[in-house]
């Protein structure tokens, strides 16, 4: 790991520390709501687990409506900015976003869980070479499309209020399987991306070889 890694992991982990001092109900002025929602496919209404951002700074929200995919996949980038040209979008939050009712298929690389093919896991190119898997190609009966790989702020987040999730979603809670890592859309360079652990005791963003074989739990905007 080289030092700007680990500056990264040491500066996560004590922004992790702070905010599990936080009543989850206030942390970052968000609320996870029980939503009924209809979907795009009018069917009868169902229960998710909405996200809002509120009570934040209009500097550090993305504005309600904006799309962080392109393509079916989540706009590539770092924990920089954008790769390429692209939009930084790991430097803010959105206004609200979906998460996903169930855990994306098995255990995969973040190519495959990105929905991409596999040069995406040896290269930090400004796009990829879609394929039909992971969040790409996931889908519920509300929303048969749309879903993407969640960033790590959003993994953050989702760490923070994995309680309410996992209330919501009895029947697909998050982190509680053997396997409790999660990849997120943000890398860190061109072999390496980065997950977040949902096993321990505070949320802890790291690293990995993006060939290795993760969890994924999508998200939609909404």
């Amino acid at each position: 790991m080289n030092i700007k890694t680990e500056h990264m992991k040491r500066k996560l982990y004590i922004v992790a520390i702070a905010l599990c001092l936080l009543p989850a109900a206030a942390a970052f002025g968000q609320e996870l709501r029980k939503e009924k929602l209809r979907g795009t496919a009018g069917t009868a209404d169902k229960d998710y687990a909405v996200f809002y951002s509120v009570g934040m700074s209009e500097n550090s929200i993305w504005p309600l409506g904006m799309d962080l995919s392109t393509d079916g996949a989540t706009i590539r980038h770092t924990h920089d900015g954008g790769n390429g040209s692209n939009t930084g979008v790991d430097a803010k939050i959105p206004f609200r976003f979906i998460i996903a009712p169930a855990d994306g298929g098995s255990l995969n690389n973040w190519a495959v869980a990105m929905g991409f093919n596999a040069g995406a896991n040896t290269n930090i190119d400004q796009d990829g070479s879609s394929a039909a898997t992971g969040c790409r190609s996931y889908g519920t009966t509300e929303f048969p499309d749309g879903w993407r790989m969640p960033t790590q702020r959003e993994m953050m987040i989702m760490w923070l209020f994995r309680e309410g999730i996992n209330s919501i979603y009895t029947g697909g809670k998050i982190g509680s399987d053997t396997e409790t890592r999660y990849w997120s859309a943000t890398e860190m360079n061109a072999t390496k991306a980065w997950y977040l652990n949902f096993s321990t005791t505070v949320p802890q963003s790291t690293v990995e070889i993006k060939n290795t074989a993760f969890k994924y739990r999508c998200v939609r905007d909404f």
